[in-house]
């Protein structure tokens, strides 16, 4: 007994090492559904390679909005630009990964505040297989929030279990919330939510010097990070197209799936997941059968809802848009978790402990197969170019008829094209689809600009809406040099 008990001892201070590389470990079977990844160049998808556009741009000295259209905040662009600087194409992965590794961490600590080490890590099995049909080939907004919110959630949830918090932690939840509001403001209900908590807690508790403490310091650390990339904006010029397009159009743009109320009662069922239910499940079981009322559980419920409200809202079916959900998981899987220990540690309803196991393996299983799947194809594809016939054989004629500073342009929302030719766009618009009907105005300045800039070569993917490019390249004397009819149909014009 005693040398077992030296054993334990010896090696309980190499725990936090194996938790460590434990959260490597499965971060880096999860980063193989990034596209691209360390072994695979397969083809990033359509937000992630406008976002790679204008990287491409500050990467050539224009700046964001002003010099090219997206509506998404800059901290996306930043970010993306940092991928640039490590390795052209790949590079977006090792943020990432860091990015992942973060947030996966972080839900680990969360958990591990209610229950051992080996529950904690089957906990964030099956927190992280939920993230498996969400994540669509990452560098999307959602995924670089993640981190953000589950680092907030740890403070958050520590603060309320402990009713004490370093003013360090305070400041890097204003951080982390002013770096969610420079990637999407609608991502930040989880700060209101537990900062409306918070409030409460100090009111009852007559705690009122904390509430302006708190409220100091989370507002320099918001100040830390947004008044910097404002200052850069106002510095090239670019703030007014920032508040333009970041903020106004993306009112527009949200009120487009807002027209139908029905549309929203759709998305918000279609966001519902068995995970999601289980947390829900596990909060309602804590409040109404265990009776444990507090601050955390009212505030996690709450939370998932404004949440799961605040993805629905603009009645898009958009996947990705319920990562943001995963950090919340943490919580609730973390008193389940608690509850099997508790059951297992007392030898009492073991039977009942052991089935729960079962079934969160059976929920997390399908993921995680998924996951090695995936990481060992990539492994034996990684010499393999995976690129379509179809973007590959562009890619190649564009780079074999033109220098790297001649502009293009390219009909659609097919920015793949600029990223991989490393060619910049004829125009403030790289895509015009989803934009040109939030706003037909656009159409007119991306023909007028086209007019003024005549691009090199012109690339239509046929996809039916291609008629005004096609008026425009008769009326400017273009001429096809290309065609492509392979998994999809490529035009290329050039005068």
């Amino acid at each position: 007994m005693d040398s077992g008990k030296n054993w334990e001892q010896k090696i309980k201070p190499l725990m936090p090492v194996v938790s460590l590389i434990f959260i490597g470990i499965i971060t880096f079977v999860f980063s193989m559904q990034c596209s691209p990844n360390i072994w695979n160049n397969g083809e990033a998808g359509k937000d992630s390679s406008v976002f790679r556009t204008v990287a491409l741009m500050m990467e050539r000295g224009y700046a964001p909005y002003r010099d090219t259209f997206d509506h998404k905040g800059p901290l996306m662009y930043i970010l993306n630009w940092l991928g640039m600087q490590i390795a052209y194409y790949r590079g977006i992965w090792v943020i990432e990964y860091i990015t992942l590794f973060i947030t996966f961490a972080f839900m680990y600590k969360i958990i591990r505040l209610f229950c051992r080490r080996w529950i904690s890590y089957i906990m964030v099995l099956v927190a992280v297989a939920a993230l498996y049909p969400q994540f669509e080939g990452g560098n999307l907004t959602e995924e670089y929030a993640m981190p953000f919110i589950a680092v907030s959630l740890y403070f958050f949830t520590k603060y309320l279990l402990t009713s004490s918090i370093p003013s360090l932690q305070v400041l890097i939840c204003g951080i982390c919330f002013g770096a969610v509001c420079l990637l999407r403001p609608n991502m930040v209900a989880s700060w209101g939510v537990f900062s409306i908590v918070v409030l409460v807690k100090c009111l009852r508790e007559r705690q009122y010097k904390e509430i302006g403490k708190f409220l100091l310091l989370f507002l320099a650390g918001t100040g830390i990070i947004v008044l910097p990339i404002l200052a850069w904006m106002y510095r090239e010029d670019a703030l007014g197209d920032c508040i333009y397009d970041y903020i106004l159009f993306n009112l527009r743009y949200s009120e487009v799936g807002t027209q139908q109320r029905g549309d929203q009662v759709m998305a918000f069922f279609y966001f519902i997941s068995v995970p999601l239910l289980l947390c829900f499940l596990v909060l309602a079981a804590n409040l109404f059968l265990y009776k444990k009322k507090d601050y955390l559980t009212i505030g996690y419920g709450i939370c998932l809802l404004v949440n799961l409200f605040a993805i629905s809202i603009s009645g898009k079916k958009f996947a990705h848009y319920a990562m943001i959900l995963i950090p919340l998981y943490a919580y609730p899987l973390g008193i389940l978790g608690e509850w099997i220990d508790k059951t297992i540690q007392r030898k009492e309803k073991v039977v009942s402990a052991r089935i729960l196991l079962c079934f969160l393996a059976i929920l997390a299983l399908p993921g995680w197969a998924v996951g090695v799947k995936d990481t060992i194809v990539s492994y034996m594809d990684r010499n393999k170019n995976t690129w379509s016939e179809a973007t590959a054989s562009t890619v190649n004629y564009i780079t074999e008829h033109t220098e790297e500073n001649e502009k293009i342009t390219v009909w659609g929302n097919w920015d793949l094209i600029h990223v991989l030719s490393r060619r910049l766009p004829a125009s403030r618009y790289s895509f015009q689809a989803s934009i040109g009907v939030v706003d037909p105005g656009i159409y007119d300045e991306y023909f007028s600009e086209l007019a003024a800039e005549e691009p090199s070569l012109i690339i239509v993917k046929e996809d039916g809406t291609e008629e005004p490019m096609m008026d425009f390249i008769e009326e400017h004397g273009y001429q096809q040099v290309f065609e492509n009819v392979s998994n999809a149909t490529v035009y290329i014009y050039s005068k």
